[in-house]
C-alpha cells in the first residue's frame, strides 16, 4: 500500500514539472529575423610606387649615359664594355706598358744631343748637360766669358744582354696589362650578362605575385558574396582576407626587389639611374654543359689570368737576365762634335770619336745583392702562377656542379609545378561543391605560387651558371 501512494506521488510531481516547463516554454520571446552578417574590412590595394628613374631624372642633369628603348642581354654587354670605368683604367694601363716598352726599346738606338754653354765668372768650373738629356756631356769652362756648342751621339755596342732583357721584360709587362685588361673584360661582361638576368628574373616573380594578388581578389570576392548569405562562416572570410593582404605585401616587396635589379644593372653597365631600357628576354639555350674534363682544359688554355701570370713570370726571369748581365762590360759607341769661343780663347773647333767601356769592379754586394732579388721575385711569381691555376681549377669545379645542380633542380621544380596546377584546381573544385574548407584551397593558391617562382628561380639559376661557367672557362 505505501508503495502504491510513493509511485502516484513521484507520477505527479514529474507531470507537474512538465507542465510548468512547458509554460515557461510557452512565454519565450520570438526569435528575432535574420539579418545580413556584418563585412569585415577588406585589407588595402596594392600600391605601385613611382620607378626610379623618374625620380632620378627630376634631381637635376643626368651625369652620365642614358639608355632607353629595347635592350638584350648582348647590347648590355657592349654597352658595359663602352661605359664601364674600371675598363678605362684597365686600357689606360695597356697604353702605358706600350709606352713602357717604346722608352725601353729606344735605348737600344742611336741617341743624339745638343747642347749649348754660355758663361762667365771669376773662376774655372765644369759644367754638365741639363739633367735627364742623352747622352750626357761634361765641359771645362774658363773664369772669362766663354761658349760651346756641343753636339754627342751614343750608341749601344755591347751591354752584356741588359738592353735585350730589359725590352722583353717591358714586352712582357704589356703583355700581362692586356691580359689583366681581357680577364676584366671577361668579368664585367659577366657580371652584366648576371644583373640582366636578374633584372628579368625580377620582372618574372613580380608578375607570379601579380597573378596571387588577382587570385586571392578574386577568393576574397567570391568568399565574401557566400558568407552574406550564410553559406560560409565568417573565419572563411577572414581567412582570405588574411592571404590576400599576404600576397600584396610579397608583391610590394618583389616590386622593390625589381627596381634593385635594375639599379644593379645599371650600374654595372655605366650609364645614368634615369635609364629607363625595356629588357629584352632571349631564348633559354638548352646546350649541355660541357664535360669537367673539357671545361679544365678549356680554363687552362683560355683564361686570361693564367695568360697574365705566365707573362709576370717572363717579366721576372728576364729581371735575373738583366741583374746578371751588370758583371759583364757595358760597350757604347761615342762621338762628339764642339765649337768653342771665348774672350781668352781662340775660335776653334773639332770632333772626337772613340768606344767606351765601363764595369764595376767593387760595389759592396750590391750587383750580387740586386741577383738574389730577382731571383726571389721569378720564385714568387712562378708559385702565384700555379697557386692561380690551382684556383681557376676550383672555380672550374665548383662552377660545373652549380651548373649541374641547376639542370636538376629546373626539372624538379617543373614536375612540382605541374602537381601544384593540378592540386589547385581540385582544391578549387572542392571548394566550390563544398567538400573542403577556404584553408584547403588556400593553401593550395600559396603552394602553386611558390611552385611558379620556383620554376622561375630555377630556370634563372641555371642561366646564370651557365653563365658563370663560361666565365670561369674564359670564354
Amino acid at each position: 500500500m505505501r508503495r502504491s501512494i510513493g509511485k502516484v506521488i513521484c507520477f505527479a510531481v514529474l507531470w507537474s514539472a512538465a507542465a510548468v516547463g512547458g509554460a515557461w516554454a510557452a512565454e519565450e520571446p520570438p526569435a528575432a529575423p535574420a539579418v545580413a552578417p556584418e563585412q569585415p574590412a577588406p585589407p588595402p590595394a596594392p600600391t605601385i610606387p613611382a620607378p626610379l628613374p623618374p625620380l632620378a631624372a627630376s634631381v637635376g642633369a643626368p651625369a652620365y649615359r642614358v639608355i632607353t628603348g629595347p635592350l638584350t642581354v648582348e647590347q648590355a654587354v657592349q654597352i658595359a664594355r663602352e661605359e664601364n670605368r674600371r675598363l678605362r683604367s684597365a686600357r689606360a694601363d695597356v697604353a702605358e706598358a706600350q709606352a713602357a716598352v717604346s722608352a725601353m726599346r729606344a735605348e737600344t738606338r742611336l741617341r743624339v744631343s745638343a747642347t749649348a754653354y754660355g758663361t762667365t765668372g771669376t773662376f774655372d768650373n765644369i759644367l754638365r748637360s741639363a739633367p735627364g738629356v742623352e747622352p750626357p756631356n761634361l765641359i771645362p769652362v774658363p773664369r772669362s766669358s766663354f761658349g760651346d756648342l756641343n753636339l754627342a751621339a751614343m750608341y749601344p755596342l755591347s751591354t752584356g744582354g741588359a738592353l735585350a732583357s730589359g725590352v722583353a721584360r717591358s714586352e712582357a709587362l704589356h703583355q700581362a696589362a692586356g691580359a689583366s685588361r681581357a680577364a676584366l673584360e671577361l668579368t664585367v661582361a659577366r657580371q652584366a650578362r648576371t644583373d640582366f638576368l636578374a633584372a628579368l628574373q625580377a620582372d618574372e616573380v613580380v608578375k607570379i605575385y601579380d597573378d596571387w594578388v588577382k587570385a586571392a581578389g578574386e577568393n576574397v570576392r567570391v568568399t565574401r558574396e557566400r558568407y552574406s548569405v550564410g553559406k560560409v562562416p565568417l573565419f572563411d572570410l577572414l581567412r582570405a582576407q588574411t592571404d590576400l593582404a599576404d600576397a600584396i605585401q610579397q608583391l610590394t616587396t618583389a616590386r622593390n626587389d625589381r627596381e634593385a635589379a635594375r639599379v644593379r644593372l645599371i650600374t654595372t653597365l655605366g650609364v645614368d639611374l634615369a635609364s629607363q631600357p625595356e629588357l629584352v628576354a632571349s631564348p633559354d639555350a638548352e646546350a649541355p654543359a660541357p664535360g669537367l674534363g673539357e671545361a679544365l682544359a678549356a680554363a687552362d688554355a683560355h683564361r686570361p689570368e693564367l695568360a697574365e701570370a705566365a707573362a709576370r713570370v717572363r717579366a721576372e726571369g728576364q729581371s735575373i737576365r738583366r741583374a746578371e748581365a751588370a758583371f759583364r762590360p757595358q760597350v757604347y759607341a761615342m762621338a762628339m762634335q764642339d765649337v768653342q769661343d771665348g774672350r781668352a780663347i781662340d775660335p776653334r773647333g773639332g770632333y772626337t770619336v772613340g768606344v767606351v767601356a765601363s764595369l764595376p769592379v767593387l760595389d759592396g754586394g750590391a750587383r750580387r745583392a740586386d741577383l738574389a732579388q730577382a731571383t726571389a721575385a721569378n720564385s714568387r711569381a712562378e708559385a702565384l702562377r700555379e697557386d692561380l691555376r690551382q684556383q681557376i681549377r676550383s672555380e672550374v669545379a665548383q662552377a660545373w656542379l652549380r651548373v649541374n645542380t641547376a639542370e636538376q633542380n629546373v626539372r624538379t621544380s617543373e614536375a612540382a609545378r605541374a602537381q601544384a596546377e593540378e592540386n589547385y584546381r581540385i582544391a578549387a573544385t572542392r571548394y566550390e561543391t563544398g567538400k573542403s574548407i577556404i584553408v584547403e584551397l588556400l593553401d593550395a593558391l600559396t603552394a602553386l605560387t611558390r611552385a611558379r617562382t620556383n620554376v622561375t628561380n630555377a630556370r634563372y639559376d641555371r642561366a646564370i651558371a651557365r653563365v658563370e661557367l663560361q666565365r670561369v672557362v674564359g670564354k
